[in-house]
């Protein structure tokens, strides 16, 4: 929820439960949780007589936020519906050229554009670059390797693949499987 105030401090704020390991010792000065947060934010306390939360606030001015990642391709639809079968997506806007999906109706997550001129990268070769990929987590690296190929992606492997497989879509964007535990960064 967005919020006026004075033009040196924009405020984005959003309410969450808070972690279990989280020990809320003072309610009259803010709240760092020890896993840290990016410079700009803090957490506030609330208590409304029933309930306790938390509150965190963006104190440092924001230009924007992220609306989806927009995919280039020779044929939207069809990379729609794979990636939309990937990340268990719906198609939520479908029109000549642009199709985008997400993961409730309504949500713009992944948009695929048609590229009159489309020219696969061709990873790794860095003449073609690939110019940005997309990382899954998996928990079944061998079942979703087998449900990947299935649905027309190919394997590519990396020379070192350690915690990652590397496959590339139907029309050629590379994209990694990521499996294990995951990093805290």
């Amino acid at each position: 929820m967005l919020h006026s105030g004075s033009p040196e401090r924009a405020r984005s704020e959003r309410s969450f439960a808070p972690p279990l390991d989280v020990r809320i010792r003072s309610w009259d000065r803010p709240f760092v949780p020890k896993t840290g947060l990016p410079p700009g934010i803090v957490v506030n306390r609330a208590c409304d007589g029933s309930r306790v939360g938390l509150t965190v606030e963006q104190t440092v001015p924001v230009i924007g936020r992220l609306e989806k990642t927009v995919i280039d391709c020779p044929n939207p639809r069809a990379l729609a519906r794979f990636y939309a079968q990937v990340l268990g997506m719906v198609v939520n806007e479908d029109s000549d050229g642009w199709v985008v999906i997400g993961s409730a109706p309504g949500r713009r997550q992944l948009a695929f554009q048609r590229a009159s001129q489309w020219v696969p990268p061709s990873w790794p070769d860095p003449r073609l670059p690939q110019q940005m990929h997309l990382d899954i987590r998996v928990s079944d690296p061998d079942a979703a390797e087998r449900e990947l190929l299935s649905l027309g992606a190919k394997r590519t492997p990396a020379e070192r693949e350690t915690g990652f497989r590397v496959f590339t879509d139907p029309v050629g964007h590379p994209f990694c499987i990521v499996f294990g535990h995951p990093s805290s960064g």
